[in-house]
């Protein structure tokens, strides 16, 4: 599990670079086009095809760290014997899906590979580079929502009581 955990934190830092890749890339593009009418024709393509590699890269990180948006609302009403249950068995869930759709994109590239289908584009690539992306990201999230079940499971992810209080 420990190597699993590093290589996601190595695919998170990716995720981030290219994102201050998209970033830069994005200037160099505008100020070519609007400074010496020379936009970077590639420019579009090669941010749509990192914007896939960030959402699929920087994924398993951010579920192990239990950040994707989740809403509690009626996890707030039950004991929190019964929540730490519920949110076991949503993670559950999500990691059953998340292994089932990298299953399903692992066999997608299989088949991409094999008829060498390539995008559409300016610069068509081969598609089954950008599947492997979302094989390889779906998995590593599947086995973290595995870790965060377990988790949940020892009580360690309960949600803390709602202090009436505080309410707005």
């Amino acid at each position: 599990m420990r190597v699993l955990s590093r290589i996601a934190d190595v695919l998170a830092v990716v995720a981030g670079l290219l994102i201050l890749a998209i970033m830069l890339g994005v200037s160099v593009d505008v100020g070519a086009r609007y400074f010496f009418n020379l936009p970077l024709v590639w420019m579009f393509e090669a941010v749509q095809y990192a914007l896939l590699a960030v959402l699929f890269l920087g994924s398993p990180w951010v579920t192990r760290n239990n950040g994707h948006v989740a809403i509690d609302l009626l996890l707030d009403v039950f004991q929190p014997a019964t929540r730490r249950r519920m949110q076991g068995i949503a993670f559950l869930v999500a990691a059953l899906i998340s292994l089932f759709l990298s299953w399903w994109a692992a066999v997608l590239t299989f088949d991409n590979w094999s008829r060498m289908v390539l995008t559409t584009g300016i610069y068509p690539v081969p598609r089954y580079y950008l599947i492997a992306l979302i094989c390889i990201g779906l998995f590593l999230t599947g086995i973290e929502f595995l870790g965060l079940a377990g988790r949940a499971r020892r009580g360690e992810l309960a949600p803390p009581p709602i202090d009436p209080s505080a309410a707005v």
